[in-house]
């Protein structure tokens, strides 16, 4: 963002607190890129009521639900396909709007994966 003189892009890194520091209602869209199997289902919930109240209406959340089922399954997503996690957030107060499947940089490579989109209700 700010290679490319872009100021109203807000780079968060967290280092595993689920509470976004963002006033509510206050942002466009949040991307939550293969983070989500690095947390259990309850801090996962937190996450997305999380992302819910920071969203502005019809905002959106874009995941990169990567290590699920189809996609070198570890930790927390062993035992969860890319379904599962769809389902998991659509209970979250947000609906399923797209989703994207093409090559994916994942840390020093490429690879095969899908990015969901959602929009807030």
């Amino acid at each position: 963002a700010q290679a490319n003189n872009l100021k109203n892009i807000k780079v968060m890194k967290a280092s595993g607190q689920i509470e976004l520091d963002f006033q509510s209602e206050s942002i466009d869209i949040v991307l939550f890129y293969d983070v989500l199997h690095y947390l259990g289902k309850k801090d996962r919930k937190k996450l997305y009521q999380e992302a819910s109240r920071a969203l502005k209406q019809d905002g959106l959340l874009s995941v990169y639900p990567k290590h699920t089922l189809e996609d070198n399954p570890i930790q927390q997503f062993k035992e969860l396909n890319l379904n599962d996690v769809k389902r998991e957030i659509e209970d979250s107060d947000f609906y399923f709007e797209e989703k994207h499947c093409g090559i994916i940089s994942h840390d020093d490579g490429l690879n095969q994966g899908c990015v969901l989109n959602f929009r807030k209700k």
